[in-house]
């Protein structure tokens, strides 16, 4: 996440060139059109097999607050650097749903990104 913040801090100062990818600057470098980050739900952005295995680590709501603020801001930085996406393996609507459980804050933000 700070590795995200860096690189926008410092795009936002190279105005233009803020999107333009790689060591070349120039205009035939790709742009933020051109970007695409795709992030995994289970065990990337939410922590399913911990809580799957600990009992307990449902139940520490300020743990899980604390993640869902550092995944908000993780998610909100990449769909500023490019196309943003969640993947998962399981069954349609699961985000949504282990969201609503563990991560219900991130609610919001999830109705604005593809998955």
């Amino acid at each position: 996440l700070n590795a995200l913040r860096v690189k926008a801090r410092d795009s936002s100062t190279q105005g233009s060139a803020r999107c333009n990818a790689g060591p070349d600057q120039s205009s035939s470098a790709p742009s933020c059109s051109h970007t695409l980050i795709i992030f995994d739900w289970d065990d990337t952005l939410l922590c399913s097999s911990a809580l799957s295995e600990d009992p307990t680590a449902s139940t520490d709501r300020g743990g899980l607050a604390a993640l869902g603020t550092e995944v908000q801001s993780l998610l909100q930085l990449s769909a500023s650097l490019g196309a943003t996406a969640i993947v998962t393996n399981s069954c349609r609507g699961w985000v949504q749903s282990s969201a609503a459980t563990f991560l219900p804050a991130l609610l919001p933000l999830l109705e604005r990104v593809p998955i």
